[in-house]
């Protein structure tokens, strides 16, 4: 993980974010944590690198492709993001295990994408 990574918590419209002593109430309200930064240059560039190389892409979508972890999009670098995520918050993901992963690949001249959204999970990370 990048050790410059910065940290807010933010409520539906607060457009300041909230005091991290209130976070464990404010997330259960809805709140949504915003860690920016959290990988490496290294690591982005290797998870990239792993993404643009690896022959993976078989869903196809009506604009882009898809990769999940079932179909092969794993590597051992996503395993240990996911321990160094649990490690470096573990008041926030607990014991909680990695069990989906999967990325999307656009074309260079694609106009939209995946619009902002969190999939139905005790926690989401994009």
């Amino acid at each position: 993980l990048s050790p410059s990574r910065s940290m807010s918590l933010r409520t539906s419209g607060a457009p300041e974010p909230v005091d991290w002593p209130d976070a464990g109430g404010d997330l259960s309200k809805g709140a949504v944590l915003v860690i920016d930064d959290v990988l490496s240059e290294q690591a982005l560039w290797a998870l990239r690198e792993f993404a643009e190389l690896s022959t993976i892409w078989f869903k196809e979508f009506s604009t882009y492709l898809g990769a999940f972890m079932w179909s092969g999009f794993s590597t051992p670098l996503l395993a240990q993001i996911a321990g160094e995520l649990r490690a470096a918050y573990p008041d926030l993901l607990c014991d909680m295990m990695l069990q989906y992963v999967w990325a999307f690949k656009y074309d260079d001249g694609a106009s939209q994408g995946i619009h902002t959204h969190a999939d139905e999970a005790a926690v989401n990370i994009n």
